[in-house]
């Protein structure tokens, strides 16, 4: 059943001044806090699924930690709280396209995210828990011990990413071992049935999943999370105004108090610390290995020096007792003899700092990865996670030839001169070996996964000169072509001409079958169509049922609306059950599409991510 709840959290008494930092001079204009201003309310998102943070009570009312810290958040900014609930992958598309105004949902401050979302300061600490099965007999002492398990985590969580980037993306754990869910919930529930060994989630949810299901807690206390209020980018208003309330509520003990109440836990260990120490990666100064795709090559017992170049991205002064530590590696060599790198002087907060430790190569010829990880002076890990990556190779061996950079054998965008309103069409060819094909327009990616060859039909906002990009990059290094374009305004007396209309691409003349779900192949077995009517209505089988709905598009614009399954019985799999409503889920964030070089319909949401691809 899907439950939608709207749930107005009224202040006691309306201000007409909110209390909260004041706009500062010269500032660019926050168009979320005017539209908060001009609608007299903050509409906030949250995902109901996740207790004891945020979920629905046995008497059908909003509840936890979260729900109660908006409440508080509210009245102390002299604002009523409209509170919405969305899935929690669909928070980040609600706030890009302004459907609401802030998101609060036990979210965790990653850099990642905060190349999309602007974050208030941290309200909450917390830390990771591994739950398993009744009687299992996993414990997870370190989490370098994860990837010889079944992992599930929640979608889009920081789980998620953290278990992708860590072990599945260096090819230290199968991808076909982490396991993805659309709720909580659906993990437990394969948890409990033995389908999966392990599940990640925040120790406070973790304990209320573990009361209910009678299981057991493998491992707790790992991989520290930060929350925070997301909001949209650019709205520097309302993250004063927030920040503000937030240090109130925690100077007067209202967060206090709360923790208390819903994590039953002792406030000074979950709340802000004075400072925060975190770390972010910069750049390899020396031995660049492009990501692990071309290692460089040393010669067995050969000494280096690594050098990596850091930020310090938290608050915390780092200060003589921090210090680099090797953490592991995919084999035990790959240490190659380093030890820990001391910082020497202090490192203030946004500095940069050059960290090189003297290693050497293992006697055996292969590659080694080596991951290294920052530690405060009580030895506490925090910040993303380095390494080094090398081949040894025997030298009486040729070395391979260099793999040639993929070429942009054709790129154009025309016309070159249009009227403010008209749009261009680019079309291009790249060859040779790619990974990634980049299309933009001055400077943002309107297809950050471009297909190699392909066209585009883009409508230019403004006037004046228009950039036109398209990169391509591969293993032996990038080629990127540059188009410039004139858009010139319409005058006010010129009689405008009209645009001859489109040709509507012939998306609706084929069936197609679903071959990619969120760059993962269907479940096998399971069979996943669509069906565009040139009536503007569609048809298919999410792979368990029927379904039906519309669909609308223009230009390279495209969406599905009142999509819904066809009553009927099924006899769906649990696992198949989860990939149809994920799938359903996935049809409403549809925001453009492409047909590529070799034919294949592939979808796109609002943030240019590819989501669906059909052949």
């Amino acid at each position: 059943m899907i439950y939608y709840l709207t749930l107005i959290l009224m202040t006691a008494v309306w201000l007409s001044s909110c209390r909260g930092a004041e706009p500062t001079p010269g500032v660019t204009t926050d168009t979320t806090w005017d539209r908060i201003q001009k609608n007299g309310k903050v509409v906030v998102g949250v995902s109901m699924d996740y207790p004891p943070y945020e979920y629905i009570d046995s008497n059908f009312q909003a509840d936890g930690f979260d729900i109660a810290m908006i409440s508080a958040l509210g009245q102390q900014m002299g604002l009523p709280m409209d509170v919405r609930n969305y899935s929690f992958n669909g928070l980040y598309n609600a706030l890009q396209t302004g459907q609401i105004d802030i998101a609060i949902s036990a979210i965790t401050v990653t850099p990642d995210r905060e190349l999309v979302v602007l974050f208030s300061n941290v309200y909450l600490t917390d830390t990771a828990s591994a739950l398993a099965p009744p009687g299992s007999p996993i414990v997870i002492t370190q989490t370098t011990q994860l990837p010889a398990y079944r992992v599930g985590v929640q979608q889009g969580t920081v789980f998620d990413s953290y278990m992708t980037k860590n072990f599945v993306e260096p090819g230290l754990m199968p991808a076909s071992q982490l396991y993805r869910f659309i709720k909580p919930e659906d993990a437990v529930s394969n948890l409990v049935a033995n389908k999966i060994d392990l599940v990640l989630m925040d120790t406070p949810s973790a304990q209320v999943y573990q009361g209910k299901n009678n299981l057991k807690m493998a491992g707790t206390g790992f991989n520290p999370q930060r929350y925070a209020v997301a909001m949209p980018l650019n709205s520097p208003t309302l993250q004063a105004n927030i920040n503000s309330a937030l240090k109130t509520l925690n100077n007067n003990g209202t967060l206090g108090k709360l923790a208390k109440q819903y994590l039953n836990v002792d406030p000074s260990t979950v709340l802000p610390p004075s400072c925060i120490n975190d770390m972010a990666f910069v750049a390899d100064v020396t031995y660049p290995d492009n990501n692990m795709k071309s290692p460089p090559v040393v010669t067995p017992g050969q000494v280096f020096v690594k050098t990596w170049r850091v930020k310090n991205s938290g608050t915390c002064t780092w200060v003589p007792g921090y210090q680099l530590v090797y953490a592991y590696g995919n084999t035990p060599a790959a240490q190659m003899g380093g030890q820990p790198v001391p910082i020497t002087a202090p490192v203030n907060a946004g500095a940069t700092v050059d960290l090189s430790v003297t290693l050497t190569a293992p006697k055996t010829t292969g590659t080694y990865q080596g991951f290294w990880q920052m530690n405060d002076a009580s030895k506490v890990a925090f910040g993303q996670t380095i390494w080094v990556g090398v081949t040894v190779a025997d030298p009486a061996q040729p070395t391979a030839a260099p793999v040639p950079a993929p070429v942009v054998s054709s790129f154009s965008v025309t016309p070159g001169n249009i009227p403010q309103g008209q749009c261009v069409q680019a079309s291009w060819t790249v060859q040779g070996k790619v990974d990634k094909v980049v299309f933009e327009r001055n400077g943002q990616d309107l297809l950050p996964n471009a297909p190699i060859s392909g066209t585009y039909t883009d409508c230019p906002p403004g006037t004046g000169q228009i950039q036109y990009g398209l990169g391509a990059y591969g293993p032996g290094g990038k080629d990127v072509k540059n188009i410039y374009i004139t858009v010139s305004a319409v005058q006010p007396t010129a009689v405008p001409t009209a645009m001859p209309p489109q040709p509507k691409p012939p998306v609706y003349l084929y069936p197609y079958n679903l071959i990619l779900l969120w760059g993962n192949p269907p479940l096998s077995g399971s069979t996943i169509t669509l069906q565009l009517g040139a009536d503007g209505t569609l048809g298919g089988n999410n792979g368990c049922l029927q379904y039906n709905g519309q669909w609308s598009m223009n230009g390279s614009s495209f969406s599905f609306y009142n999509v819904a399954e066809v009553a009927g019985v099924t006899n769906c799999l649990p696992d198949a059950a989860t990939q149809a409503s994920n799938y359903m889920d996935t049809l409403n964030r549809v925001a453009s599409y492409l047909i590529d070089g070799s034919g294949n319909l592939v979808y796109y949401d609002s943030n240019g991510t590819e989501i669906l691809r059909y052949k």
